[in-house]
């Protein structure tokens, strides 16, 4: 009994692997791919030391301030195939007072 479930355990085996051939999905990867971004936030900066035309002032402290900006970028996927990455470039605007 026992060798009789182990070779029906091994066809159905035996049977999957050989099974028929299934095809792989295609993915269609765009060229270009672009992007934009925004972001916000808030800073609470610390005391710091701040030299400017050779006047130095030490344990200044700065003013909390909003921070807001944003970002467009594209991204060239050609070399995706050969090199495994994607190369790209990106601009990036920020406000900080």
């Amino acid at each position: 009994m026992r060798n009789a479930i182990a070779i029906a355990v091994l066809m159905l085996c035996i049977g999957g692997l050989l099974g028929p051939p299934r095809a792989e999905a295609q993915t269609y990867i765009k060229p270009i791919d672009g992007y934009v971004s925004g972001f916000g936030g808030y800073s609470f900066p610390q005391k710091t030391d701040i030299e400017s035309g050779g006047i130095i002032a030490t344990d200044a402290e700065l003013d909390n301030s909003p921070s807001y900006g944003g970002k467009v970028g594209i991204w060239f996927t050609g070399a995706r195939q050969k090199l495994g990455i994607d190369v790209g470039l990106e601009g990036d605007v920020t406000s900080f007072n």
